[in-house]
C-alpha cells in the first residue's frame, strides 16, 4: 500500500515466464494492469516515496521514479531482491539496495547495486570472489545489512556495503529470508521446502549473528519476514508436502 486507498500487487506463476503488475486506487475494488505484456517473472516489488520497482530475475526489470506514471528498464540484469532501510536521508533521498544474481548465461555470483538518492543513480558494490549464488538481502539501517546465499553462507556489513564479513551459521541450506533490527535481534530462514528431508526452518539471534538458536522446524518453509513494530515480526511461507498450504508465523520478541 502506498496510500490510504492505493495498492500495488505483483502476481506471478511459479515456474512459468508470466507475471502481472496490478494497481488499485480504490482499496482493491477495481484494478488496472501496469506494464502489460512486459513482465516475465515476479521476484520482488518495492514501493517507497516516488520509487516503484519490479524485479524480474533473469528477465528485464522495471522501475518508475514518478509513482508509476512512467516506467523504464532497470540498468542491470538478474535482480532478485531489493532492500530499503527504515531510516531516511532527507538531503538527497533514501537508500536502496538491489541484489542481483547475474544473468542466466553467466555464473550466478552476487552483485549488489546501491543508490543513495532514491534510485536516481546507482553504483555497484565490490565483493570478494568465490561466493555461492545469492538468495536474499536485508538492511535495518542505511549502513547495517545482511545478505544470505546458498550453502548457508551469511554475510554482514556495517558500513553500507563497502566491506562484508562472513558470520557463523549452523546450517548449510540456502538462506532465503532475513530480518534484523539495529540492536542485533534477527531471524534467518533456510530452505525447508523438501518434505522428504524436513529440518530446521528458522534461526534467531540476539547478538547480531554471533550465536544462533533454532526457533522453528518441521513442515514449515518461510520465504519472507515482515515487521509490524519493534517487537513483532511475522514470517510468510508454506507447509511443504504433496498438498501444501500457505503459512503465516508470528514471532514476538
Amino acid at each position: 500500500m502506498t496510500g490510504s486507498r492505493e495498492i500495488w500487487l505483483l502476481e506471478g506463476i511459479h515456474g512459468q515466464a508470466k507475471a502481472w503488475l496490478w494497481h488499485s486506487t480504490d482499496d482493491g475494488s477495481s484494478w488496472a494492469e501496469v506494464l502489460p505484456g512486459k513482465l516475465l517473472s515476479a521476484t520482488d516489488l518495492v514501493c517507497r516515496g516516488n520509487l516503484r520497482m519490479v524485479l524480474c530475475g533473469d528477465f528485464t526489470s522495471y522501475w518508475s521514479l514518478d509513482q508509476g506514471k512512467s516506467w523504464a528498464p532497470l540498468p542491470f540484469l538478474g535482480g532478485i531482491r531489493a532492500a530499503i532501510p527504515g531510516d531516511v536521508r532527507i538531503e538527497t533521498g533514501f537508500v536502496v539496495y538491489v541484489l542481483c544474481a547475474g544473468s542466466s548465461g553467466h555464473r550466478r555470483v552476487p552483485q549488489v547495486f546501491k543508490s543513495t538518492d532514491s534510485g536516481r543513480s546507482w553504483r555497484e558494490l565490490a565483493f570478494f570472489e568465490k561466493l555461492p549464488r545469492p538468495r536474499t538481502i536485508f538492511f535495518s539501517t542505511s549502513w547495517q545489512g545482511w545478505m544470505g546465499l546458498e550453502d548457508g553462507v551469511l554475510l554482514a556489513t556495517k558500513d553500507g556495503g563497502e566491506s562484508w564479513i562472513k558470520l557463523p551459521f549452523p546450517e548449510r541450506r540456502p538462506i532465503q529470508a532475513l530480518w534484523c533490527d539495529s540492536l542485533g535481534r534477527g531471524y534467518v530462514a533456510v530452505d525447508n521446502s523438501d518434505f522428504r528431508q524436513l529440518g530446521a526452518a528458522v534461526f534467531a539471534t540476539s547478538d547480531g549473528g554471533k550465536t544462533w538458536q533454532e526457533v522453528l522446524s518441521g513442515a514449515k518453509n518461510i520465504n519472507g519476514f515482515f515487521s509490524s513494530g519493534p517487537d513483532f515480526v511475522c514470517g510468510v511461507g508454506n507447509t511443504p508436502g504433496p498438498i501444501g498450504s500457505d503459512l503465516v508465523i508470528f514471532f514476538k520478541q
